[in-house]
């Protein structure tokens, strides 16, 4: 059994590269069984290696990513047809039955050029060929990829100055609008107790500015949790269409924040206009903007966390009573009485006889806004039923 490698685009187009029976690894260091000579590929970018009779890929924390039809993978078992990018070379998957083989330099890549010496025949077609040529025309100018970067450093410093979970997303928002051509956008984050429970909302529109929400559809957060990679649909995609029928926006693009192999948020993005499109390079720079921010917002969410649970402690042990307890049940006392004592409401104290009822009223008068008024305990079973009424 035996695949190759089919270059279509890149340095190395042209060439056919046996993959053999062992593992072909790829990257830029001369050491590589595929060298590839490019500035985008890193030292040791990839693996290519045989498990149980299939060929699986393993990006090997690549500085910009493997990417198989266009969605960025960290493993992943290659199939027949798949196209593979890595840096500025695209490579068509092709698996062989163990037919002769032709040598590299008699392989020509041309439109309806047919690669023998596979099983049966596969032909390379002018749409699958003028495509990968798109793929390549559509690469950044200078001017692009210095604008990303920048975007980028941009984000880099933000993190770096915001105290405030809520400010940090408006302004991430604010950056990532600049450089993608997003109509809205929303930072999800999501619940200690689950992945399936969103705890807050961050969302944001280029014409309304800040806004309270709008609906995303739960199939693209479900899609987006159980895959852990970016997500974008575009009508132009068939199997997207359910997702964009019941968003109604034309194309979308989400990528999912992730800290210490949890996902706990999502950045979603998304536009209404027929002209504009997410690109793969857009579904880069916010896969690259996500991995920057997921940690210090999960580090700020759990810095105000302890803020809060350091003044809810404070304010249990300020509280100023008369009775004596330290045990679980007495903390929620406590806690009951610094939470009520500032309200402007009745409370309703119960409990059998010389539980402490009169102690706990007069610690809630003591901590409210009437400490300085004075206190009246009134035992009422000592009055009649016509007294109480009057």
């Amino acid at each position: 059994m035996n695949a190759k490698l089919v270059a279509v685009a890149g340095p190395s187009r042209g060439s056919v590269v046996d993959v053999g029976d062992g593992d072909l690894s790829v990257g830029r260091a001369p050491l590589n069984n595929l060298c590839i000579q490019d500035p985008l590929v890193s030292r040791q970018h990839c693996l290519l290696r045989w498990e149980s009779g299939d060929v699986h890929i393993n990006d090997l924390d690549s500085l910009n990513g493997t990417f198989v039809n266009g969605i960025p993978v960290h493993e992943r078992r290659l199939q027949e047809g798949d196209e593979i990018r890595i840096g500025c070379s695209v490579f068509l998957f092709l698996k062989d039955e163990g037919q002769a083989h032709p040598s590299p330099k008699s392989a020509q890549i041309e439109e309806e050029t047919l690669v023998t010496g596979l099983q049966g025949r596969c032909v390379i077609n002018t749409a699958l060929y003028r495509h990968v040529e798109k793929v390549m025309e559509a690469l950044p100018p200078a001017a692009r990829i210095a604008r990303d970067l920048s975007a980028v450093l941009q984000v880099s410093t933000v993190i770096n100055s915001m105290r405030d979970t809520e400010e940090l997303r408006r302004k991430l928002l604010d950056l990532i609008f600049d450089v993608i051509p997003a109509e809205r956008g929303a930072i999800l984050l999501f619940s200690d107790a689950g992945r399936e429970e969103i705890a807050s909302v961050t969302c944001w529109s280029r014409l309304a500015g800040l806004k309270q929400s709008f609906e995303i559809n739960p199939l693209i957060i479900e899609r987006v949790v159980r895959e852990g990679v970016p997500l974008t649909c575009s009508q132009e995609d068939p199997r997207s269409r359910d997702f964009l029928a019941s968003s109604g926006v034309p194309s979308l693009l989400v990528a999912p924040l992730v800290f210490f192999g949890t996902i706990i948020g999502l950045i979603y993005l998304d536009t209404s206009s027929a002209k504009e499109r997410f690109d793969e390079d857009h579904v880069q720079l916010l896969a690259a903007i996500a991995g920057i921010v997921a940690a210090p917002l999960e580090n700020l969410r759990r810095v105000e966390w302890l803020q809060n649970e350091n003044q809810r402690l404070n304010a249990v042990i300020n509280i100023e009573h008369n009775m004596v307890g330290e045990s679980p049940r007495m903390l929620e006392v406590y806690q009951f009485i610094a939470r009520v004592a500032c309200t402007d409401s009745t409370v309703l104290v119960c409990g059998e006889s010389g539980t402490g009822k009169e102690l706990v009223a007069r610690a809630i008068h003591q901590n409210g806004p009437r400490a300085s008024k004075p206190f009246v305990a009134i035992n009422c079973a000592s009055l009649t039923e016509t007294l109480l009424g009057s």
